[in-house]
C-alpha cells in the first residue's frame, strides 16, 4: 500500500563512492549536463560516469531528459544521441532530493552510527512520562547547535538559516507556492514573515512512523531552537508541523518575523 508523507532520506551509501560523490556534487553545482560534459568535469571515462548517473537516477537524486537543438545538444554520446544514432543525448539534472543529498554529501555529517544513536534515543524517550516534551527539549538543543551561532537580523536571513538547517539534517525542504488550510492563523493569504515549506524526506522515517510523538516533536524543537538561537524567540507551539499532512511530505509553517 502506498504510504503518504515524506520519503526516507537517501542513505549516504548512495554517494559513498568518491567518484559518484564528485558526480553528484558537480551536477548540483551546475545546470543540466550530459554524460560527456560530466565526465569532462569530474575526470574519468564516460561509461564510468554513466554508471554512477544510473545509480543516482535509481536513487531518485537525478532526473534526465532528452537534449534538443534548442539547448545546443542535438547529438553526443554514442548510443545516446550521436550523429550515428540520430538520437539526442540525455541531459541530467539533480532533483530536489538530490540537491539536499548533495549538501549532506558535502558536509558528510550523517554517519550510520549517528542514525543508530538517534533511533536508540527514540525508543528510550518513548518510554518516558512525557516523551513529546523530552523530545522537544532535545530538539531545541540540537537546533541551537545546528544554527552554529548565526544570528541573521532579517527575515530573509532567518529563512536561509532554517532552510540550511533542515537541508543539512536531511529533510529536503521545499517552499510551498500555496498555503494549506492549517496556515489560516497566518492571516488571509498567509504572512510574508511566515515560511511555509514541505519536508519531502525524513532522516528517521521508520522511527517516526513508530513514535511520531518523539521523532516529529524533536523536529519541531529543532526548528524552534534554531530560530531562538538565531535571535528570533520561537515557542515550540509556534512551529505548525503536520506529520504526513500531504501525500508527498510533511507541511510546516514557521513564523520568521
Amino acid at each position: 500500500m502506498h504510504q503518504v508523507g515524506p520519503a526516507p532520506s537517501p542513505d549516504r551509501s548512495v554517494w559513498a563512492d568518491p567518484t559518484r560523490r564528485r558526480v553528484l556534487l558537480a551536477l548540483a553545482g551546475a545546470g543540466g549536463q550530459t554524460v560527456r560534459e560530466l565526465a569532462g568535469s569530474v575526470g574519468g571515462h564516460p561509461n564510468t560516469t554513466r554508471g554512477h548517473l544510473d545509480a543516482l537516477l535509481t536513487a531518485g537524486l537525478v532526473s534526465r531528459h532528452a537534449g534538443s537543438p534548442a539547448d545546443g545538444r542535438s547529438g553526443g554520446e554514442p548510443g545516446e544521441g550521436s550523429p550515428r544514432g540520430g538520437r539526442p543525448p540525455w541531459v541530467y539534472t539533480v532533483t530536489a532530493v538530490g540537491r539536499s543529498a548533495a549538501r549532506r554529501a558535502r558536509y558528510d555529517d550523517s554517519p550510520t552510527e549517528y542514525l543508530q544513536l538517534a533511533a536508540a534515543f527514540t525508543e528510550h524517550a518513548a518510554g518516558q512520562s512525557d516523551p513529546a516534551g523530552t523530545a522537544r527539549s532535545v530538539g531545541r538543543l540540537w537546533g541551537a547547535a545546528l544554527a552554529g551561532g548565526r544570528a541573521p537580523r532579517t527575515v530573509a536571513g532567518r529563512r536561509r538559516l532554517l532552510l540550511d538547517v533542515l537541508d543539512r539534517v536531511g529533510f529536503t525542504p521545499v517552499e510551498l507556492e500555496q498555503p494549506w488550510e492549517a496556515t489560516a492563523s497566518a492571516g488571509p493569504g498567509g504572512s510574508a514573515a511566515t515560511l511555509r515549506i514541505t519536508l519531502l524526506t525524513c532522516p528517521l522515517l521508520e522511527a517516526a512512523r513508530r513514535h511520531p510523538e518523539v521523532v516529529c516533536e524533536v523536529h519541531r524543537g529543532v526548528m524552534a531552537g534554531a530560530l531562538t538561537s538565531a535571535g528570533r524567540h520561537t515557542e515550540d507551539a509556534d512551529v505548525d508541523l503536520k506529520p504526513w499532512g500531504l501525500a508527498h511530505g510533511c507541511p510546516v509553517a514557521v513564523p520568521l518575523g
